[in-house]
């Protein structure tokens, strides 16, 4: 048998499922910010036959129309192709854009080179990421957002010094070569992609079940196989969740009429918060200087080319590392602490910047223009400093956050597709509005950041440190339209209510599996706060503590295993007490006619009655443990699905004969935990 992807499995396989994620950010980054360095040459400009500011303008902004595009049809064609291929169709496309680009010798030839890059680029930012977090585990998805935004900023960095390096070359390598240079991340994602696994989610959603079961168990690798615990429980949770996700889907039209979504109310303001961070990321002026530094620092600032190439390339530099803190620190500072902080601290920046530059335009005193390059400068570096450790990747989480589950992937796809569109329009109006404008520009910026600070503290509900059922709970509540008059929804630490309700959730859980002293006290125990039965609970513990990992009791004496928490350890044990794709088929298909074929408890009196067991091993025999509720009595019990005229025995000592429709009734003594087995006579004496 040949080894699948060269052999990897486990984590040496993640690592080279992150080594293709992360060229594809890398590429992002870099493809974002090359550009801006090769619109200053002067031989391409040369080439280009001089093109004016707006041609200028359209030339970059094109690219993100194309990434547009790109962007909203990858919900289309990822659903279609899958993760992987959609991956491959992107990067080749994007490498026939780039080769267009590298040997274009006109405007137009330009213009459709940065278009075709654009859309493969934008289709691989709408599926790359979800392709990485749909193949990696759970433990690691936090730290490769962290890392995915990091090396995105790289990229963007790396472009910088690419063009200032090639600067001080002749002709047209100083710009073809700073182009081409994206191919060497294009040839690491079309190495690595097509043998890499595919999404096991998307494979489940096409029923393709058996497939995504060898995948599961080959990124879990070690000794595992497609009959492991582990991988039989991740494979249940996917189709758990799939199935949640395609029940409470919610459509565009749904949305637009501002109807509650199935998973929790108030959808339509949850998605216009989760998408007015973007908008409010784009229209920063944050692009402005990503795709201009340059042109802004040489027209705007008076610096010379080689200074601004420069100081743009240390730029970015300072950038990623002020993007890595704030990244470190979201959760201490909170989403909406990070957002106002960030957005009122380049309101400044940008409204210092801005009377800089007037001041520089409008004086003659060379003396005193080289200090206010120098301050300008300065509020630049100040201004990426800020926007980094406050907005770079805040916004993205906020969006994830505030949107209610059903609604997370149509969030995430409108932001994607806001973001291109407002860049377009920032790209297309900057080169434009610098040569008409000059200082007055920059005012453009400095009002919407203005404006941008009352908004995010009126309206922005703080999401760090909750879980995302706190979220749905508080708008299921009504959250009052202006946030700021509540202190629940804009403290950073988690609100003291929800930790009681979740200690209470903890605490009636150790009720139901607390050892008690005497016997007397586990009876009286029992009887009054669980209805478990104690055989079963017994073996499950024993099965999960041989098979998956240690059983351990926590300090309010919840028991759980070591490592896990109380929702994950449920899969190994679902999967350890079904058979193998009993519970996929059941929660896809219903049950099986066999399964249904066997004797039912079809009635029984609740609350006076608690039913902790009702099995079935070979649909004759029904095993049952019943406990009573608050008083002891005798209540009647209705079985149906029973042979008809059979004559059935009960273990409390009687027998009774099912009638013809299959039917049954019986009065049973519930006294505490109480066993009951009913099973045809005929089967008895065999």
């Amino acid at each position: 048998m040949v080894d699948r992807y060269f052999g990897f499995r486990g984590t040496p396989l993640l690592i080279w499922l992150t080594v293709c994620y992360t060229a594809s950010m890398a590429l992002f980054g870099y493809d974002q910010a090359v550009f801006s360095g090769i619109i200053v040459s002067k031989d391409f400009l040369q080439t280009m036959n001089h093109p004016d500011a707006n041609m200028q303008g359209t030339i970059t902004s094109l690219y993100n129309v194309g990434c547009f595009f790109g962007a909203v049809s990858g919900s289309l064609i990822g659903s279609y192709l899958g993760r992987k291929r959609s991956v491959v169709l992107g990067t080749t496309v994007l490498v026939i854009g780039a080769i267009l680009q590298i040997s274009a010798f006109s405007v137009p030839h330009m213009i459709v080179g940065r278009l075709v890059a654009g859309l493969g680029n934008g289709l691989n930012t709408a599926t790359a990421p979800v392709w990485q977090s749909e193949t990696t585990k759970a433990e690691w998805r936090g730290k490769l957002v962290v890392l995915g935004l990091v090396v995105n900023v790289a990229g963007f960095s790396l472009a910088n010094w690419v063009t200032f390096g090639f600067s001080y070359l002749q002709g047209s390598i100083s710009w073809r070569l700073p182009l081409a240079f994206k191919l060497l991340f294009c040839l690491v994602i079309l190495c690595t992609s097509p043998w890499l696994p595919e999404s096991p989610r998307w494979l489940i959603s096409k029923g393709r079940i058996e497939e995504a079961d060898v995948i599961l168990a080959d990124l879990q690798g070690g000794e595992h196989t497609i009959l492991s615990p582990t991988v039989l429980a991740e494979r249940n949770e996917i189709v758990r969740a799939y199935k949640l996700e395609t029940e409470n889907a919610m459509t565009w039209s749904q949305l637009i009429r501002g109807g509650s979504d199935k998973g929790g109310s108030r959808a339509l303001r949850r998605f216009v918060l989760g998408l007015g961070t973007q908008l409010i990321v784009q229209l920063s002026g944050i692009n402005a200087t990503s795709y201009y530094l340059p042109t802004v620092l040489i027209e705007s600032v008076g610096l010379e080319e080689k200074l601004a190439r420069l100081l743009t390339a240390v730029n970015s530099v300072h950038y990623i590392f002020f993007s890595y803190l704030g990244m470190m620190l979201i959760d201490k500072w909170g989403r909406r602490g990070a957002m106002i902080y960030g957005t009122s601290g380049c309101f400044i920046c940008y409204l210092v910047l801005t009377i800089l530059v007037r001041t520089g335009q409008y004086t003659t005193d060379d003396g005193l223009r080289y200090r206010v390059g120098a301050a300008s400068v300065s509020m630049i570096f100040l201004f990426y400093a800020i926007f980094g450790a406050g907005w770079q990747g805040t916004a993205w989480l906020y969006n994830t956050e505030i949107n209610s589950l059903a609604m997370r992937m149509k969030g995430a796809s409108a932001s994607v597709a806001a973001q291109w569109a407002i860049n377009y329009m920032v790209v297309q109006i900057t080169p434009i509005g610098i040569q008409n404008l000059g200082w007055k520009f920059y005012l453009i910026w400095v009002f919407m950041q203005f404006f941008s600070i009352p908004i995010l503290y009126v309206f922005y509900p703080e999401t760090a440190n909750r879980r995302l059922e706190d979220i749905d709970i508080v708008f299921d509540e009504g959250l009052r339209i202006c946030v700021f008059l509540d202190k629940e929804a804009t403290q950073v630490l988690r609100p003291s209510r929800f930790i009681a309700m979740e200690e209470q959730e903890v605490e009636q859980a150790a009720h139901n599996v607390k050892n008690v002293g005497t016997e007397d006290e586990k009876a009286k125990h029992t009887k009054r706060y669980s209805f478990g039965d104690e055989k079963i609970r017994k073996e499950a513990l024993e099965q999960l503590d041989n098979v998956y990992f240690p059983v351990e009791a926590t300090q309010t004496g919840f028991i759980r295993n070591k490592g896990l928490s109380a929702t994950t350890q449920v899969n190994p044990l679902m999967a350890r007490l079904v058979k193998q794709r009993d519970l996929a088929n059941a929660t896809l298909h219903g049950h099986s006619k066999e399964a249904l074929s066997g004797s039912i408890l079809e009635e029984a009196p609740f609350p006076e009655v608690f039913v902790a067991k009702a099995y079935s091993a070979d649909r004759k025999k029904l095993d049952l443990v019943f406990y009573n509720g608050k008083e002891t009595g005798v209540f009647q019990l209705g079985f149906e699905s029973l042979i008809s005229g059979q004559q059935y025995s009960v273990s409390s000592g009687c027998s009774v004969a099912a009638n013809g429709a299959g039917e049954a009734f019986i009065d049973a003594e519930i006294n505490g935990r109480t066993q009951i087995i009913l099973q045809p006579i005929e089967y008895l004496h065999q």
